[in-house]
């Protein structure tokens, strides 16, 4: 049965880097709440003391993202693994008016925020006569000021060398080819007198452009604001409006959440019933779930799922990522030649009960390559075609669904016993799958597989301690499809 049409979704293009594994830095001056957030927000304990400086190498940790359709998929299923989507986030020490130039720990900080995708930018307004403030009070609209004009001014010191070197061949020698480029740094300068890289409307030519150069104004902003513990329960703060008007006026469409970080310290440390009854007495809870989710949709990202006995796991993607690409996300061998993916809807499954209700209802989706995957999606199985080896002149093809009859080559010569699988990731299956779990072991060191394999495996029949000749027949035994060249 072919795949089901679909109208294409248009996505525009990403501004920043184009994979999976970006980073959200949280950015801000020194003694703003910084660490005590990152600790709260990992459950960690990076050092968070009283001075401007305590945070020097950036902390990094992997934050899970809560969602009820997740722990509904791992109630439903009763996996023996679960792994949810993560959010990458770093603690960046504290900036400081100057360090474009290199004042506090300078170009060392910038260069910590250069190597995330998006921010967190922390500013405070709260007053604790036993935290020092580096600028001697508190004033969260300077320390938006200041915070925007490092950024600006650091972008423009790297502009300068850069539009240097472009100019020489666009202009100097004629390379037509750099033209655009040159065009486009032109606006990049003029941009940043007043304004960041991302608030102009770039096309997707000047974007490849601009992404090849990652300004830090190009990054997505998420404004934090750390409140004292009275004012997040009375939800009044006498600096919020005055931020809210100064987001609007130089950040428009820039997100504000206010926290407390002595709030959330207070309730993590609590015990999970204690602390619902204090959510209950204060009448406020947690902002971390919100400022979690609000950090990965900044990074365009939103993941799928796949889900059975042996595993319910969330995979991460960018928005936009059609099919065959999120297929490779599971393992890289079912992007080639992608066919189709069975795919239902989180929403569905979870109305109906099961994968058969959902069937019934004509939910259950074959979608092609052009398929947009959707945040939600369960994508069940998956189908390729393979050739047994882009070097060799057979040219029979084999049509695979991520089960374990997936085997593209079995061959023994000189170099071993190999096997080319499809399925598989990290020496793992597609949820609810048996399979091979290696590729690759050396002729007569079946049983000396290299340490943190596990052992080579098919339908739950180990293969160690077997010669290939055994192994060859076993597998015809189970009526697993293979190739020989």
């Amino acid at each position: 049965m072919p795949p089901k049409k679909q109208e294409e979704h248009q996505h525009g293009p990403i501004l920043g880097r184009l994979t999976t594994n970006l980073r959200m830095g949280i950015l801000g001056l020194p003694n703003v709440g910084k660490s005590t957030f990152f600790n709260v927000l990992t459950k960690s304990e990076a050092q968070a003391e009283n001075y401007p400086f305590c945070t020097i190498d950036p902390n990094e940790s992997r934050v899970p993202i809560d969602d009820v359709r997740f722990d509904w998929l791992v109630e439903h299923y009763k996996p023996l693994s679960r792994v949810p989507a993560f959010l990458n986030v770093v603690d960046i020490a504290g900036l400081v008016k100057g360090a474009s130039e290199g004042q506090g720990l300078g170009n060392a900080f910038l260069s910590h925020v250069g190597a995330c995708d998006a921010l967190f930018h922390l500013c405070r307004a709260f007053e604790d006569s036993e935290v020092t403030h580096v600028e001697g009070e508190v004033d969260p609209i300077r320390d938006l000021e200041i915070i925007s004009s490092e950024l600006r001014l650091k972008d423009l010191a790297y502009l300068q060398p850069a539009l240097d070197k472009v100019e020489k061949l666009a202009i100097r020698a004629g390379d037509k080819t750099k033209k655009l480029e040159y065009d486009t740094l032109i606006k990049v300068k003029e941009l940043l007198a007043t304004k960041f890289v991302r608030q102009h409307e770039w096309n997707e030519k000047e974007i490849e452009i601009l992404n090849k150069h990652l300004f830090l104004t190009a990054k997505p902003i998420v404004y934090l604001v750390n409140l004292s513990e009275t004012d997040y329960i009375k939800k009044k703060n006498k600096w919020l409006p005055k931020i809210k008007s100064w987001i609007d006026s130089n950040d428009p469409g820039g997100v504000l959440i206010p926290f407390s970080g002595a709030f959330e310290l207070k309730a993590i440390e609590m015990d999970p019933a204690a602390r619902t009854e204090y959510f209950s007495q204060t009448g406020v809870s947690s902002a971390l779930d919100k400022i979690i989710k609000t950090g990965y949709k900044a990074l365009c990202l939103e993941y799928f799922f796949t889900a059975g006995k042996d595993e319910v796991r969330a995979w991460t993607i960018q928005k936009g990522t059609k099919a065959p690409q999120a297929a490779g996300r599971i393992h890289t061998d079912f992007e080639k030649g992608f066919i189709m993916a069975e795919v239902m809807k989180i929403a569905d499954l979870m109305e109906l009960l099961n994968e058969n209700a959902v069937k019934g209802a004509g939910k259950y989706r074959q979608q092609g390559r052009n398929y947009v995957v959707e945040d939600g999606d369960i994508i069940f199985s998956i189908r390729k075609m393979v050739h047994q080896s882009e070097s060799s002149d057979c040219s029979e093809q084999l049509e695979s669904i991520g089960q374990i009859k997936d085997i593209v080559i079995l061959k023994d010569d000189e170099q071993g016993f190999g096997i080319n699988i499809v399925g598989g990731v990290d020496k793992q299956y597609l949820p609810g799958h048996s399979g091979i779990f290696i590729s690759r072991v050396r002729r007569g060191e079946i049983e000396g597989i290299s340490e943190g394999d596990r052992i080579l495996a098919v339908n739950g029949q180990k293969l160690d301690g077997m010669t290939n000749e055994d192994v060859v027949n076993l597998l015809r035994e189970l009526s697993v499809e293979y190739g020989e060249c």
